[in-house]
């Protein structure tokens, strides 16, 4: 695993940044997501590299007000419906752009089940049966990325290339 993310890569977060996200959005985040938080919630090290997705903690902790003002300025007309696909125990923890978003609730205690939203359509369908599985999903297309040399095209010339 050093490769996705060594002690080195990982900067996990403090206690009070997690508790600034749990009180800017007012809820209580399953163990699991916050575990992740404070072991790389700041730096994941490559985890989320080869996804070329937005999922560190000061993404995280803008995310979830940023996407629905953007739904707002692009499709005023189906803001309103909004609600129903973002209750307001959701936190969106990773997003590709307005369209791809990735959510968890925060109405368990220990683990929640993540769900893919699409904010053009908003539609929102659960695509990992939890925190844990998704971010096993991710380490195994880090690790892919990996072995396949997908970093090898952003490695630094040295003396000797």
């Amino acid at each position: 695993m050093t490769a996705i993310a060594g002690p080195i890569s990982r900067v996990g977060c403090s206690v009070d940044e997690i508790r600034a996200l749990e009180t800017k959005y007012n809820i209580t985040l399953p163990r699991t997501y916050r575990v992740f938080l404070e072991t790389m919630g700041k730096s994941p090290g490559r985890l989320f590299h080869a996804l070329q997705v937005h999922a560190n903690y000061t993404d995280v902790l803008e995310l979830t007000a940023e996407i629905p003002r953007q739904i707002k300025l692009e499709n005023p007309d189906r803001y309103t419906e909004l609600a129903r696909f973002l209750p307001a125990d959701a936190l969106i923890v990773a997003s590709w752009d307005l369209d791809a978003n990735l959510l968890i609730r925060c109405d368990r205690a220990d683990d929640s089940p993540v769900w893919y939203f699409d904010g053009h359509n908003l539609s929102v369908t659960e695509c990992h049966e939890s925190v844990v599985e998704w971010l096993y999903d991710c380490l195994w297309h880090a690790e892919d990325a990996v072995k396949s040399g997908w970093y090898d095209q952003w490695k630094r010339p040295t003396s000797n290339d």
